[in-house]
This record gives C-alpha cells, sequence and structure tokens, in this order.
C-alpha cells in the first residue's frame, strides 16, 4: 500500500508510532569521595555517586480529552458513552474499525484526532527523567603471612545506600479519556531497586598444617595433605523491593486512609488484607493519582552465604592440582516472593493442604506471600583443576 492512499493512509484504526526526531537520553554522573587508612592496615572509602538523567521514553497518548469533557465524564459517564452518528461510516472501508458501524460513542470524536479511532499513541515521546543518589562505604584489608593464626587474610566489606527516583511514566494516559501533561516522579520500584545492600567477602588461610598454630611440625604426606587450606566466603544482604498495590481498586471514602501495613506481619498478611469489605474496584472513569509502589512494606529477602574450602597439590614440576569444595547458600536461608497484589475485595482463603498456617502458601489473596522460593536452595559443588 505505502503512500497511495496519501492522506488517508492508516486512517480508520488506532496507531503508535515512533517519532524520526526522537531524543536520546542524556546522563550526567558525578561522584565525590574520601579514601584513608584506618587501624591494623584497613583501607577506608567513603564515596558519594549521582546521577541524572534527562529525556527517557515515556511513551504517550495524543488522543486524549480536554479537561473539560474529562470533568463532564467524570460527573456523568453517559456524556461520554452516548452513541453518536458516525461520519466516517460510508467514507471509509468497512475493513477499518471507524467504518464499520453508523454510530460511535461521542468520546471517540472529541479527541484531537477521531481519525484514529481514540488512540494515537507516540512509543518515542520523551519527557522522563530520573535522580539517582547513593553512599557507598568500604573496608578493605589485606595481610600475607600473618603468623601462625593466618597463613594470609583479605576481606573486603561494602555497604551501600541508595535511592532512584524516575518520572518514567503518566498515571492517566488513555486513549479517549485522561492524560497527565506531566510523567509522575515516584519511588522506583519497578526495577527492584533497594535502599540498602551489604556485602562482606574475603580469603583466609587456615592455620593448619606446616609452621602454622595447629601441627606445625608435620611432614610428608600428612602435610600435603593437611597444609596451606584456603577458606573464601561471600555474605550479602540486603532490603527487599518496594512492593505494588492495586490500583484498580479504592478505599471506601469516608473512612479514612488506608494503612497498607499490617497489625501483624505475616505470611498470612504481608500487606494489610483485613479490611476487604471496606474496598471497591474503580468505577468506569476514574483519575489515578498513585502509581501503585510504595517502600512502606517491601517484600521479603534474606542474607545469602557463600562458602568455598579449597587447596593446590602440587603433581611434578609445573602441574598442579586444585582441589574445591564450594557450598551455595550455605545456610539454605530461602527466599520467598512478594505479596499478592490481586484483588482486596476479597478475604484471604486458607489452603488446606499446607498444614502449618504460618507458612508461605498456607494463604491465598491480597497480601498473602506464597510458597514459590524464589533462591535456589543449597547446592555444594565439589571440582578439581589441573593447572600447568
Amino acid at each position: 500500500m505505502g503512500s497511495s492512499l496519501g492522506g488517508m493512509t492508516l486512517v480508520g484504526d488506532g496507531q503508535g508510532i515512533d517519532q524520526r526526531d526522537r531524543k536520546i537520553p542524556v546522563v550526567q554522573s558525578y561522584s565525590f569521595g574520601f579514601q584513608g587508612e584506618l587501624p591494623l592496615h584497613i583501607i577506608a572509602d567513603l564515596e558519594y555517586v549521582g546521577m541524572h538523567t534527562i529525556d527517557i521514553r515515556t511513551s504517550r497518548q495524543l488522543d486524549g480529552l480536554s479537561d473539560s469533557d474529562v470533568a463532564k465524564g467524570l460527573a456523568n459517564p453517559a456524556y461520554l458513552d452516548q452513541q453518536v452518528p458516525n461520519p466516517f461510516y460510508g467514507v471509509l472501508k468497512n475493513t477499518v474499525g471507524l467504518g464499520q458501524n453508523p454510530t460511535v460513542s461521542a468520546k471517540t470524536l472529541m479527541v484531537p484526532y477521531p481519525q484514529f479511532n481514540g488512540s494515537l499513541y507516540v512509543y518515542t515521546h520523551a519527557d522522563g527523567y530520573q535522580n539517582y543518589n547513593s553512599m557507598i562505604a568500604k573496608a578493605e584489608k589485606r595481610m600475607s603471612n600473618g603468623g601462625s593464626l593466618s597463613k594470609g587474610l583479605s576481606f573486603l566489606s561494602s555497604f551501600t545506600w541508595a535511592k532512584l527516583m524516575v518520572a518514567n511514566g503518566y498515571l492517566n494516559n488513555g486513549g479517549e479519556w485522561k492524560v497527565d501533561a506531566k510523567p509522575v516522579y515516584h519511588w522506583d520500584g519497578g526495577n527492584g531497586s533497594p535502599t540498602w545492600a551489604l556485602s562482606f567477602s574475603g580469603l583466609y588461610g587456615l592455620p593448619i598444617g606446616r609452621g602454622a598454630w595447629l601441627a606445625p611440625n608435620v611432614h610428608g604426606v600428612v602435610s600435603q595433605v593437611i597444609s596451606d587450606w584456603k577458606l573464601d566466603w561471600i555474605f550479602q544482604n540486603r532490603a527487599g523491593n518496594a512492593v505494588g498495590i492495586p490500583t484498580g481498586d479504592i478505599f471506601t471514602p469516608g473512612i479514612g486512609k488506608y494503612n497498607i501495613k499490617p497489625a501483624h506481619r505475616s505470611y498470612e498478611s504481608m500487606l494489610n488484607n483485613s479490611q476487604s469489605s471496606l474496598w471497591q474496584h474503580t468505577p468506569e472513569y476514574f483519575i489515578y493519582t498513585f502509581d501503585g509502589t510504595t517502600a512502606k512494606v517491601r517484600q521479603p529477602w534474606a542474607q545469602q552465604t557463600q562458602l568455598a574450602m579449597g587447596k593446590t597439590f602440587p603433581i611434578k614440576g609445573r602441574f598442579n592440582m586444585q582441589f574445591k569444595a564450594e557450598a551455595f547458600n550455605a545456610t539454605n536461608t530461602p527466599i520467598f516472593g512478594g505479596p499478592d497484589g490481586g484483588t482486596p475485595e476479597v478475604a484471604p482463603q486458607r489452603v488446606t493442604s499446607v498444614k502449618d498456617p504460618n507458612q508461605p502458601g498456607a494463604w491465598q489473596g491480597y497480601g498473602t506471600v506464597g510458597s514459590q522460593q524464589q533462591n535456589f536452595p543449597r547446592q555444594f559443588q565439589m571440582s578439581l583443576k589441573l593447572e600447568f
């Protein structure tokens, strides 16, 4: 078809377009920090890292209603829903949406570009921005041949506090309805950004064997077997991701604000689900004022620890055999998913197949936590590697 239809090209159906003159995001990064030596030869580092980004893609609907028509539609939905004569009927082919019926909803003709059947979506509209601020604290120590109690020790500890705020979408952005003038600026829970993260890793030469604290005078085969073992570890923990609450339901007016925090946090009630009778579904026309992301309650999270022990056995000349035993999630600590964000209008239901009512999966419904584990259970791995 190409451009053979001229000005009638693509008319009659909703369209989504990428503009040729789309903007490329601009990122400004900045940081500063301090570094110094603490007692025990520990190197400390404290740093601020920030970032400001503009021209982020915020797909936007161009076929929105005027504020006046929105107000009238809120007061009387029939104002928008009433059927009126379709001026495109008989003009456009019946293979497109606007050419199929002699009448059409009044709101379809109230938009700036009615010829696109109430929806002209620009994917490359770039009105978004974001701000990232963080503090990073590190402590590092290196030591070799530390005496009888250690055959070498090094560790690195880091703590990060961060906050990412973004404006990358609109709360109200539907065709034939209200379209916000600016994107909403909110906490970035969608990308799961935690507020803090802690990591502690290190390598320790065990004080066993030749020249060490335990069995320092061994020789021969015994010395080859028990000497020079090394233990390394990685310990990690962080805040859980921010949770989302339903935006398709509203708390009954006149009762007060909904408190998302439950009276007693549990797998049955990670979100406050004790007031199901006070919720109702949003009406046909509704203006959203909240994106549904809140940091007041976060998804479950728990520390994760990885351990490994290894040793290199000399064979002959430049040939060595390295043995390593590793434990992933060594403490076998499970991490379960976030709370159910479904409709809060229905009270949680007991799942009788799970005997313990305090366990994940014992309840289903809004605010409950299921039994599906998000991380791997404890795993062991042993390996041999020939070095030459």
